[in-house]
């Protein structure tokens, strides 16, 4: 069979040797990274590597439920920010002392209202027995002019000469947890104690407190254990303190010789002058009908009128529920105020928190009108003695 000449793809193809020196010399080349390349056209999808399927659940048995979903865990609460919980242990640290300094500040401001009140030496005249306490209240009416004009008044209405004089006096009695109220008319005509006649009780009050308290003690047989007098300035500033004082006046009313003036009828909002003008009218007068009506009672009619301005004013205390009222309440009736030097500062203050609560029993003071060399008078009946026994 003759020799055919070698196809193209058989001829041998002659490949140089590597240069052995060269290799030694030449450094090894890095392996590669195989490169991911598609499919050629024409090749085989199964000529790429298989994709790896997901896991299938398993599944129950025949007959048996299938098993329950896997819950995912529940989140973990957060803890409370560290800010928060930080915020609330200053607060924690810091609320007692706040109270402290409020008390104590409370404390020092009473301290000094208390300390502006003049102390009258009564100690060996007052009394310091019996079953509850019993307290003098007078309001002073100085008749200076000055202090006229200062608590809004018109001095031209009172023409009666100046000095000082017990304007108002009244027993308010502390016992059992019950408060009553008693007014002395100045009028009453009794034994004036250290000076050995009888008069006005009204003109004890120009030998001092302590004659005062004496001719009670004596001539009414009513122990007193702690004396009170404000003057009318004082208390003028105390009822604009808090607002005014609500009245009910039945008729519109008058009293030329105080000032006062009330137009219409009904509950009325009186100022601080306008209060002083009702508390001291001696001569009130009534619109009836158009018709004016003076009170035939006189001074027992104003003593009645006192009663009810006072329990307006404790009404008034016990809905303040501002302590920055209270206070300035306080402070404005401490400069005009005279207490007795045995009502200490811890008395006091009870003594003003009891007028916030208080609705005090008015008990009346059986007098008839008479006259004598003193003047028109008024004398003691006798059913007396069962108003001032509910005192002793």
């Amino acid at each position: 069979m003759a020799d055919r000449p070698p196809r193209r793809d058989e001829r041998k193809v002659h490949i140089p040797a590597p240069d052995a020196g060269a290799t030694a010399s030449r450094p090894a080349a890095p392996p590669r990274a195989p490169i991911a390349t598609e499919p050629r056209p024409g090749s085989s999808v199964f000529d790429a590597p298989p994709t790896p399927r997901p896991k299938e659940r398993p599944t129950a048995p025949p007959g048996q439920p299938p098993s329950p979903r896997p819950q995912p865990a529940p989140a973990k609460k957060g803890r409370r920010r560290p800010k928060l919980r930080r915020a609330l242990r200053i607060t924690a640290l810091l609320l007692p002392l706040v109270l402290l300094l409020v008390l104590l500040g409370g404390y020092l401001y009473a301290k000094s209202v208390y300390d502006d009140i003049e102390k009258i030496p009564l100690a060996d005249v007052l009394s310091d027995g019996g079953s509850g306490t019993n307290y003098l209240i007078v309001g002073s009416d100085s008749r200076d002019v000055q202090d006229l004009i200062d608590a809004g008044l018109d001095p031209a209405g009172f023409a009666d000469g100046g000095g000082q004089r017990s304007d108002t006096m009244l027993i308010l009695r502390f016992a059992d947890g019950k408060a009553k109220m008693m007014s002395i008319p100045r009028d009453l005509y009794v034994p004036i104690a250290e000076t050995g006649g009888s008069q006005k009780i009204n003109a004890a009050y120009n030998g001092g407190p302590r004659r005062l308290i004496q001719t009670v003690q004596q001539s009414l047989g009513i122990p007193i254990q702690h004396y009170l007098e404000v003057d009318f300035v004082s208390f003028s500033k105390m009822v604009d303190s808090l607002g005014g004082i609500t009245i009910d006046f039945p008729n519109p009313a008058f009293d030329r010789s105080s000032g006062l003036d009330v137009r219409p009828a009904g509950a009325v909002e009186l100022t601080g002058p306008q209060a002083l003008s009702f508390v001291r009218a001696r001569h009130y007068v009534e619109v009836i009908n158009g018709e004016e009506v003076p009170d035939p009672r006189g001074d027992l009619g104003r003593v009645l009128r006192q009663q009810q301005f006072l329990r307006a004013v404790f009404s008034e205390l016990g809905g303040v529920k501002n302590p920055i009222t209270l206070a300035r309440a306080a402070g404005s009736a401490a400069g005009g105020l005279r207490i007795d030097d045995t009502l200490t500062l811890w008395g006091a203050i009870q003594f003003a928190w009891r007028l916030r609560s208080l609705d005090p029993t008015p008990i009346e003071l059986p007098t008839r009108l008479g006259s004598n060399e003193a003047g028109s008078v008024l004398f003691l009946e006798p059913g007396a003695e069962a108003a001032i026994a509910q005192f002793q």
